[in-house]
């Protein structure tokens, strides 16, 4: 004989039921090939001195000043001398990532960035990021305001606004904060950085800005994480009553019981 148990009626229900909410990976960008999720950008190499695309992948094995460490995988995405007349002739350009959020609640953002010139071991020992350098990351949900998430910007000490380091602008000035995060050539983690709101789509935005040689940017593993909620999609009327169906009959095996054991 079956007795109907507070924690076996919990296992049924749990076997049937949805879960209620699910950590998922939105999105993620490796750059591993050129099947990619992002648009609005014109890619180009030239020289190890000149591009703007996926390395070693579409260009050079180690760019400039390089060796580059720490991304994932084989490729990663870099730029420098942007604006060389080899590729659209441009020093800034924005990767657009348009990322279906339909039922998805806290949504954060992760990516390895590094920057080449930082560094005094590559083949310009001279640091040369200017005043309009740098790399931006923003997001947008629905059309609405535009949130600043990640940049790193150039130095300006007491107004000098060429070759100087890149460094993280916490602040989102458009001025690298002394003592801010300084990249190099080895690719650091930025994980978990909050999106606020909910909607249908994100529009996820890296701006970047290089314009000469010596200043190169980079950055891998581009991530969206969220967690996902079906409850809040609409459930269709026969799957609600399944769902009402066997809840009562978890709660009349509850009772069952109840009054089983009173009569004991």
């Amino acid at each position: 004989m079956i007795r109907y148990t507070r924690s076996f009626s919990v296992a049924v229900l749990a076997c049937f039921l949805p879960a209620i909410a699910n950590g998922a990976i939105v999105l993620l960008e490796d750059f591993e090939d050129n099947t990619v999720t992002y648009t609005g950008v014109t890619e180009f190499f030239d020289t190890s001195n000149d591009f703007f695309t996926i390395v070693p992948l579409n260009g050079s094995a180690n760019p400039d000043d390089g060796p580059y460490t720490g991304f994932g995988g084989s490729n990663f995405f870099a730029a420098e001398d942007m604006n060389d007349p080899e590729g659209p002739g441009l020093s800034t350009q924005t990767l657009q990532f348009n990322v279906d959020i339909t039922n998805f609640t806290g949504l954060t953002f992760s990516g390895l960035f590094a920057a080449g010139g930082n560094s005094t071991g590559g083949s310009d020992a001279i640091i040369r990021y200017d005043a309009a350098d740098g790399l931006r990351v923003r997001a947008t949900i629905d059309g609405g305001t535009t949130q600043n998430l990640l940049a790193f910007e150039a130095l300006e000490p007491a107004g000098d606004q060429n070759n100087n380091e890149l460094r993280q602008d916490a602040d989102f000035n458009g001025i690298g904060d002394p003592g801010g995060f300084l990249p190099t050539g080895t690719f650091a983690a930025f994980n978990g950085i909050a999106i606020a709101g909910t909607g249908s789509n994100l529009l996820l935005e890296i701006e970047v800005s290089v314009d000469a040689n010596n200043e190169e940017l980079a950055f891998d593993n581009i991530r969206i994480d969220g967690t996902f909620n079906p409850a809040m999609t609409p459930v269709p009327e026969p799957y609600s009553f399944a769902i009402w169906s066997l809840l009562a009959l978890v709660v009349g095996g509850l009772s069952w019981h109840r009054r089983k054991r009173q009569a004991a």
